[in-house]
């Protein structure tokens, strides 16, 4: 039988735009990027590492070290999934790349797309959102609308003092419906009984992550409001998180690299649709490997927040398929990647 080669690289992913959040401005996020060979069949995986995740580069690579591949089962491939979740420490982001590699290769090994794997009934996913972050210089605003053409929808990230100025000149430039993310930094409840009936005169469709992580009880009372639906990033990370603090809001948003793959992100779905929460298919900086595995369970949420493959420019895959704002859903067996660049492992 044949054994798993895993070979992996730390690759830093470019940003074409200053990232200006709520707590400072980035130019790149770490990422590594995981390679499983068998059976001369290839799969690939990635961790990507926004500064608010705990784990670093190191840190993914020490848990890919600490993992016995041995226990892959060509026969059974899903089961070692349930052998990653029974590890007594947990690397979300270094699972879920094992995660999506695993699912790529489950696929490749029966020649199946991964939706098809997982019973995912329709191909149609949720209209692509574009994310845009604050400029000063209005003809980098202007570029940015023009970079989301293909996208139906935008996501505009808050948190500086600028934030009406930024929606007003946006909404002024596009009609494209809207929603927007706080970025946890909103500080009292005053303030975001104030901004969120703003945007609701706007027609924001929601309000993400409003306040600190933590604030939950914050975040439970502008529920409560009712100005404009609350979701929560930060707040809910996995499983754990949302069973205890699902009350505290209307919708989550569900990222690979928080719960740690596809197959904890179903069990996510599945538990915040019979908890009446609106649900959001979410991801970070990320290459078109973590995007395309991703959008194999788009098709069971309300939304999709899946464009940071479009906001680097050094993707080393080839771009997924949109059509009319939507990403299409290939027939290729597993997760339906192709390396396009070096350096991959």
């Amino acid at each position: 039988m044949s054994k798993l080669k895993v070979s992996y690289i730390s690759y830093p992913l470019t940003l074409k735009h200053t990232f200006h959040l709520a707590h400072g401005k980035r130019n790149s996020t770490p990422c590594v990027l995981l390679k499983i060979e068998y059976a001369n069949l290839i799969s690939y995986g990635e961790a990507s590492l926004p500064p608010y995740l705990k784990e670093n580069p190191g840190s993914v690579i020490a848990y890919f070290e600490s993992i016995d591949w041995n226990v892959f089962n060509e026969s059974a491939p899903l089961d070692f999934l349930d052998y990653l979740n029974k590890q007594e420490k947990i690397n979300y982001p270094g699972m879920a790349a094992i995660d999506m590699a695993i699912f790529d290769l489950a696929g490749k090994l029966s020649n199946t797309p991964c939706h098809e794997i997982l019973n995912v009934e329709s191909k149609i996913t949720p209209l692509l959102s574009y994310t845009i972050t604050y400029e000063e210089d209005e003809s980098i605003l202007l570029e940015k609308i023009n970079d989301a053409k293909e996208f139906k929808q935008l996501k505009l990230k808050l948190g500086t003092k600028h934030d009406k100025h930024f929606i007003d000149f946006i909404l002024k430039n596009t009609d494209k419906p809207f929603f927007a993310d706080a970025n946890q930094g909103w500080k009292s409840l005053h303030e975001a009984v104030y901004m969120c009936e703003f945007l609701r005169e706007r027609k924001c469709l929601f309000i993400e992550q409003p306040f600190s992580k933590k604030a939950y009880q914050l975040s439970y009372k502008l529920k409560q409001r009712n100005i404009l639906p609350v979701f929560a990033d930060e707040s809910i990370t996995n499983f754990s998180d949302l069973n205890k603090y699902y009350f505290c809001f209307d919708g989550v948003n569900i990222k690979l690299m928080k719960c740690g793959g596809i197959k904890n992100a179903i069990k996510m779905i599945s538990f915040a649709r019979k908890s009446n929460l609106k649900i959001m298919m979410g991801c970070m900086t990320e290459t078109s490997c973590g995007i395309a595995a991703a959008s194999q369970i788009a098709p069971l949420c309300d939304f999709a927040d899946l464009d940071g493959s479009h906001l680097i420019s050094n993707n080393p895959f080839k771009e997924v398929i949109l059509n009319d704002g939507r990403i299409i859903l290939q027939k290729k067996s597993g997760v339906g990647i192709e390396r396009t660049r070096i350096p991959t492992p």
